[in-house]
């Protein structure tokens, strides 16, 4: 059976009216401050291939607890280790400035009622939509 623009065009509809589905492509954010912000919101989700896929090849990540080089190495480590500690990140203030992202944020284990979250400072490069370096360091 072949499918007619028609018919696409009212399945289209039918799922925008219920809600179900979007027939648009959703908009890839690339300015520096809307990338820092779709990867923490893709971690909360427990989506790391998406998160993930806003870091360039050669990207550096560099926190307290490990120093991933390289989109790969990023990937496994949001997702073997950040998703499944179901990490709570929140972005408390960041700001932009040309290719440069800087911030305030906290993170938490969202099954670890006892410990308030911990704030952290974000220091960011975004160049072309991709984070070529990221680092999180103790909030002072």
């Amino acid at each position: 059976m072949k499918l007619t623009l028609r018919f696409l065009l009212s399945m289209c509809a039918a799922a925008l009216l219920l809600g179900v589905a979007s027939c648009a492509p959703k908009a890839v954010p690339t300015d520096p401050a809307s990338v820092v912000r779709a990867v923490f919101e893709a971690i909360n989700q427990g989506h790391g291939e998406t998160a993930a896929s806003f870091f360039a090849p050669d990207a550096q990540w560099i926190t307290a607890i490990g120093q991933p080089s390289g989109s790969q190495k990023i990937l496994s480590w949001i997702r073997d280790g950040w998703i499944p500690l179901k990490t709570r990140l929140e972005i408390k203030e960041i700001q932009a400035s040309g290719d440069n992202v800087t911030g305030v944020f906290t993170v938490q284990n969202v099954s670890d009622e006892f410990h308030s979250p911990t704030p952290l400072a974000l220091s960011a490069v975004v160049q072309n939509g991709k984070i070529t370096s990221m680092t999180w360091t103790t909030k002072k």
